[in-house]
């Protein structure tokens, strides 16, 4: 039996052993993973386990974008290679490119020196018609003389005649001298009556033949010597006779040649004449210059009829936007109060921000509302499209067409023309034409920039958009000071116009542009940000309201700028309360800002506060939306492309989210939450619809 208990004792107690060494192995692991909890607790997050395959993951996602590069940087390199090898292939081309290059600079050279021919060809020209008009003297000369000698040729004939008829009575009867002298006498009656034509040296020869034939004793004589000194001047005549027609010939054709010639320089001076009224008409120096260069301008965009209107006077501006509010929902436009009043509101501040722009998703009415607003408060309205070329002002106004002479100007452009008020004022580089009545500078015109980011902001509105701030510090009645603010069109140079066209846009032209934001468009720049309200237009969701009631417009309903000025406040009329509590809002706001390096100044805080002062709304909580409105359109913008998770970001989003939270605006804080989950921060717009429709539109929203 004691054999048998000594095994069992060992055995039990090798059990204990074994069982203590477990709890013992048990309870040190547990005390090791506590440890190990707290440890791994006081750990940073990114030495953990997680985080490690987090950088590991993201470490070959850049390894894999790295990979990528590389194989863009050699495709780039095989592209350098092709262009190179393209460059040896095409050398000759280029060569040949350059040599036309040249062969052209030495075309224009030659067309300079034709032009110059052309002067000189035109000088030749007037010495040529003095010496055709010499030359047609001489002709006329020459056939005055012609027809002389043909008259003595006939006479000195006849002459000759009557003279070998005396010859002859005198060898057959020359006896009776007094009969002989009688025949001669009859012959030289008969000579003095065919020679009363003869010019004055033949009437002396006929005096000389007189006093001869009285001559008795020498009459036969005489009369032989003086037949043989007709026979030689009849031989001489016809000489100069033939020569004379020679010469005619020669002149004959010479006067042909000069009237082809003449024809050819009538010609010449013909297209000369044309060339020169074209340069007349290029430079402006033309009869019409002046009417023509800016006759398309002083075209109307709106026609007379639109200066028949009423007054919308006897309504007021919280009326008025009641009115605009049921018009647009009878034309099944849905937009909140907050926005109309927004939009309202922005229009008003144009001192300090003479743009407002509405931006968001493409659908969301972001056109039809200044269209429908126009319509329903009794503003004339142009669209105008913005094309992707757009790069300079000329594209909103128009150009000089220096070809035509004419300044081809936009409806944009002849609108303005309208709503100047100072159209009639001198020495402003144009005058008005005569019974020229189109102007509307009493009512307000609204300008819509359609799609304006779909070229850059900066190249075609950016000059014009600070010429429009600069009327915030000049008197308007004052010329030299207004023309600060007044827009420079080239318009070319007339008569008794200067080149210049200077128009002034007065605060009667209101400008909205709207925006979509996707890859076709350009971001607004700071300075554009810094100087316009920007409205977002979010997703609204399912927006199922009330089926509301037809709203007529009154028609010919206007509004008078003079009604309209009446509207708009000074910051400086706020009171001093709300001006504490609004500046401590900004300052808050202000250094908010300032942690993300994008502070802003007078101009921003001066917006604010005239933003308050012109807010139309008469609830208690007016002052707390407008500020929430000026958050969303002129600070939240400014954290675009920023990363929330950016420590001074993250700090200055909270702190715009407190000043939020302080003005109740729960909507806004909230949008702030879900933008700031992203990796980037663009800010999409906060759907306000359902501060008034919120049991009529689904849980969704932006």
């Amino acid at each position: 039996m004691n054999d048998m208990l000594l095994p069992y004792l060992f055995g039990t107690l090798t059990t204990g052993v074994i069982l203590f060494l477990s709890v013992f192995n048990y309870l040190r692991g547990k005390q090791e993973r506590l440890l190990y909890e707290a440890e791994r607790a006081k750990l940073p997050s990114a030495v953990r386990l997680e985080k490690l395959e987090e950088l590991r993951r993201q470490s070959e996602e850049e390894f894999l974008q790295i990979n990528k590069q590389l194989s863009a940087a050699r495709s780039l390199l095989d592209e350098k290679e092709e262009s190179q090898r393209w460059l040896e292939e095409n050398r000759d081309k280029l060569l040949q490119l350059k040599a036309d290059r040249e062969q052209q600079e030495s075309i224009r050279k030659t067309l300079e020196t034709t032009e110059a021919r052309i002067e000189s060809a035109q000088s030749k020209l007037q010495d040529l018609n003095v010496e055709v008009a010499k030359q047609v003297a001489q002709i006329e000369h020459w056939n005055q003389q012609k027809q002389q000698v043909e008259k003595e040729l006939k006479d000195t004939r006849n002459e000759k005649a009557a003279l070998r008829e005396a010859l002859e009575s005198l060898e057959n009867d020359i006896q009776p001298l007094r009969n002989t002298l009688a025949g001669i006498n009859q012959s030289i009656e008969a000579k003095n009556e065919e020679m009363r034509l003869v010019s004055a040296q033949m009437q002396n020869r006929v005096s000389q033949y007189e006093d001869q034939i009285q001559q008795n004793k020498e009459l036969y004589e005489r009369a032989e010597s003086r037949l043989g000194e007709i026979t030689d001047e009849m031989a001489g005549v016809k000489t100069e006779l033939e020569t004379l027609r020679d010469q005619r010939s020669t002149v004959s054709a010479d006067v042909h040649a000069l009237e082809r010639e003449k024809v050819a320089l009538e010609d010449l001076i013909k297209n000369l004449r044309s060339d020169w009224n074209t340069v007349l008409r290029l430079t402006g120096q033309d009869e019409d210059a002046d009417h023509r260069r800016t006759q398309e301008l002083w075209s109307p965009y709106f026609s007379n009829r639109a200066r028949d209107f009423d007054l919308l006077s006897d309504t007021t501006e919280l009326e008025l936007l009641t009115n605009t509010s049921r018009y647009l929902e009878s034309e099944q436009l849905y937009f909140p109060q907050r926005v109309l009043y927004a939009f309202h509101t922005s229009l008003k501040v144009t001192d300090i921000s003479p743009l407002v722009v509405l931006a968001g998703i493409s659908g969301t009415g972001k056109s039809e509302l200044p269209r429908r607003y126009a319509d329903a408060m009794g503003i004339h309205f142009l669209n105008v499209a913005v094309q992707p070329r757009w790069d300079s002002p000329q594209d909103m106004f128009g150009f000089f067409n220096y070809l035509e002479s004419r300044y081809r100007a936009t409806e944009l452009g002849r609108a303005l023309v309208q709503m100047d008020p100072y159209y009639t004022e001198e020495n402003r580089g144009w005058a008005a034409p005569e019974d020229w009545d189109n102007s509307l500078s009493s009512q307000l015109l609204l300008v819509l920039l359609d799609e304006m980011n779909l070229a850059r902001v900066e190249y075609y509105f950016s000059e014009f958009l600070s010429r429009l701030e600069t009327r915030r510090g000049i008197d308007v009645n004052d010329p030299q000071s207004r023309k600060k603010a007044e827009i420079g069109l080239e318009v070319g140079s007339g008569r008794s116009t200067a080149p210049i066209m200077q128009l002034f846009v007065d605060r009667n032209v209101l400008f909205v542009g709207t925006m979509n934001e996707d890859e076709t468009t350009q971001a607004l720049s700071d300075k554009v940000v810094d100087r316009a309200n920007v409205l977002r237009f979010g997703r609204p969701g399912n927006v199922v309201p009330d089926k509301a009631a037809k709203f007529t417009l009154e028609p010919n309903k206007r509004l008078s700028y003079h009604d309209w000025q009446s509207w708009c406040k000074s910051s400086n009329e706020v009171s001093d309360d709300v001006r504490l509590t609004v500046n401590q809002y900004v300052d808050r706001l202000d250094n908010a800002m300032a942690k993300i390096k994008r502070p802003f100044g007078f101009r921003t805080r001066n917006g604010i506060l005239s933003y308050v002062a012109n807010y139309p709304s008469q609830d208690a909580d007016a002052i707390e939306d407008a500020v929430a409105d000026q958050i969303e359109q002129k600070i939240l913008p400014k954290f675009r492309g920023l990363d929330p998770r950016d420590h001074d970001t993250k700090a200055a989003l909270g702190m715009v989210r407190s000043v939020l939270s302080d003005l109740g605006d729960a909507l806004l804080v909230e949008a702030i939450d879900r933008t700031a989950k992203e990796s980037q921060f663009i800010w999409l717009g906060v759907n306000r619809f359902s501060e008034e429709l919120g049991h009529n539109i689904s849980s969704a929203s932006l």
